[in-house]
């Protein structure tokens, strides 16, 4: 599943559900023990066997670092590791047409 497929079911979820603990409560989610991936808001993090930060959230951060913070180097190089990481992670669930010497970049 593609990463902008899985943000768009999390967007419907919460719309279905209502945001903060009211809208954890009585749902699937209260009782949900697999990966969550959010916007890291406090009511989802106490839900899930381990949560994962949505990318295109860490995307938005690392622009605006960008934007920002003129001075600083890494957030650029960060930005370029995550879109090649990205890459490599749908291209490995389409069927593995990128090289495998990708991984070790």
């Amino acid at each position: 599943m593609q990463i902008s497929e899985q943000n768009a079911r999390i967007r419907k979820l919460e719309e279905e559900l209502g945001k903060g603990d009211e809208g954890v409560a009585d749902s699937p989610l209260e009782f949900y023990d697999g990966f969550l991936i959010s916007d890291h808001e406090a009511a989802l993090i106490k839900h899930g066997f381990q949560n994962q930060e949505c990318m295109a959230h860490i995307k938005r951060y690392i622009i605006n670092s960008i934007e920002n913070e003129k001075g600083l180097t890494w957030n650029t190089m960060m930005k370029e590791w995550i879109k090649d990481a990205v890459t490599y992670w749908n291209d490995i669930h389409d069927g593995g047409k990128e090289a495998p010497e990708k991984a070790a970049e």
